[in-house]
């Protein structure tokens, strides 16, 4: 399953779960900029597709351009959960780490 994590826009958090190219589920909050917010969206997702975070095995972030702190947490929160689940971040440009564009 891919993770997909938007926080570039001020006011929303989006994030995503996809099973190849199959939407599953998203999962959007108000934008407090904190990485809580974006890892309880995350849980809550996986919660509701009764799955746990070890069954993800790609991350997809935007990064940028957009608001600075969201693009900042956005990537950060997307190569936390890369480095310790050891996979791929914005696989199509093969990366194992994703540097902001601001």
């Amino acid at each position: 399953m891919k993770l997909y994590i938007n926080a570039l826009n001020r006011e929303r958090i989006i994030t995503s779960i996809f099973d190849g190219d199959t939407h599953l589920i998203s999962k959007e909050a108000e934008s407090n900029s904190s990485s809580e917010t974006i890892l309880t969206l995350i849980d809550s997702a996986l919660h509701e597709l009764e799955t746990n975070i070890n069954s993800l095995n790609e991350i997809e972030v935007e990064r940028g351009p957009g608001s600075y702190t969201g693009t900042r947490l956005g990537v950060a929160v997307a190569n936390a959960l890369s480095f310790s689940l050891l996979v791929p971040v914005n696989k199509k440009n093969i990366s194992k780490l994703e540097i902001p564009e601001y």
